[in-house]
């Protein structure tokens, strides 16, 4: 599937436009925000640890419909506490 993704270390920074956002092809939202951490440096804002990983899901008419905001560390680990909705959930 193909994701869009964003890291921000505001969660509610507004969305800006698919085409500023980075594009990942993978099989899940987690593993999209993964492989971009590989290749692109987390915001260094707030404390510089932790931070917001966007990831469009859901695209309609050139604009995001659906996104999850994904808590991560730099060294890629999420919360223990936090968990991604499941299939077709919200």
């Amino acid at each position: 599937m193909l994701f869009y993704v964003q890291f921000v270390s505001d969660r509610l920074e507004p969305y800006p436009p698919l085409a500023a956002m980075r594009q990942i092809e993978a099989e899940t939202p987690m593993e999209a925000a993964e492989i971009t951490l590989r290749t692109m440096p987390p915001p260094v804002e707030n404390d510089g640890e932790s931070f917001w990983a966007r990831v469009v899901i859901e695209v309609e008419n050139g604009s995001a419909k659906r996104a999850l905001s994904i808590p991560m560390f730099r060294d890629g680990t999420i919360p223990i506490d936090f968990g991604l909705p499941a299939e077709g959930g919200r």
